[in-house]
């Protein structure tokens, strides 16, 4: 069985070069609306430092820079990465009001965070009891899952929605390759007693579809991915082939655990929502 842990480092491990520090130019500074602090050259000098602290797992020597950033560009979006990389700290530390308060202004998913944002967010709600708001949230970004699927060129239609051993669900059949796997359908999944979504997804692999006997049934949750078994199926599978996979996995749920990251991070949210990163 393939089973893969979230692993330690997050979405942030790869940003140490995202800001350059090319020198101002007169036209740069002639129509730049930040404060006079918060130029290019304040923001990379602090975020280089913060990422490589971050990437060496020196979280506390992370801090200062990008509360730096934080304190002095607000909610420029220049330092929108910052947010999100200080908001991930304080959740690995339980600091969850510090993690709020940073991602006070996250609505919805968008630019530059994409999606995790709002997971970040979520797992702070989650652990500070605000069920109301983790429900209106959740409603949010499933929307936007759903509109970001069911957008022409995408190549998923929505199914059907139905409730299911203690899940509200949304089912979504077609085809779109993410990564190393071809999507034939995607099971939204929302928890009834709340908590975080999570999708179960029929899948082959890409690179050996047209000869592949199984359809993998992968899970997709926030403490990591799990195989949860394969259907036998040399041709195209139907629609009700692939809900009667998806009962049989929840009725044998012993690896759906439906829990948070301890962290704080949720490495595979492009897989539980689709189409929003």
């Amino acid at each position: 069985m393939r089973r893969l842990i979230a692993a330690c480092v997050g979405v942030f491990a790869l940003c140490s070069s995202a800001y350059a520090d090319p020198p101002p130019t007169a036209d740069t500074q002639a129509t730049t609306t930040t404060p006079a602090a918060c130029d290019e050259l304040f923001v990379g000098r602090h975020w280089r430092a913060a990422a490589e602290a971050y990437q060496a797992q020196r979280f506390d020597l992370a801090t200062p820079d990008l509360d730096m950033i934080i304190s002095t560009c607000g909610d420029d979006p220049s330092a929108a990465m910052a947010h999100g990389m200080r908001a991930e700290i304080a959740l690995r530390s339980n600091e969850n009001q510090r993690a709020l308060e940073i991602l006070q202004n996250i609505t919805a998913p968008g630019p530059p965070l994409g999606s995790y944002g709002v997971w970040l967010k979520l797992q702070a709600l989650i652990r500070l009891h605000r069920d109301n708001d983790v429900a209106a949230l959740t409603t949010t970004l499933l929307a936007a899952s759903d509109a970001a699927m069911t957008a022409p060129g995408f190549g998923m239609q929505k199914v059907e929605s139905f409730d299911s051993n203690g899940y509200s669900i949304t089912a979504y059949q077609g085809q779109f390759t993410q990564g190393s796997f071809i999507r034939y359908f995607e099971f939204l999944m929302r928890p009834d007693a709340g908590g975080l979504p999570l999708t179960i997804a029929l899948s082959k692999d890409a690179a050996v579809a047209a000869q592949e006997p199984y359809y993998f049934v992968d899970l997709y949750e926030c403490s990591g991915h799990y195989t949860l078994g394969n259907v036998p199926q040399s041709g195209a599978m139907t629609y009700a082939q692939a809900r009667s996979a998806l009962e049989h996995a929840l009725v044998n749920r012993q690896a759906i655990t439906g829990i948070s990251s301890r962290t704080g991070l949720c490495i595979f949210t492009p897989y539980i929502t689709p189409g929003l990163d």
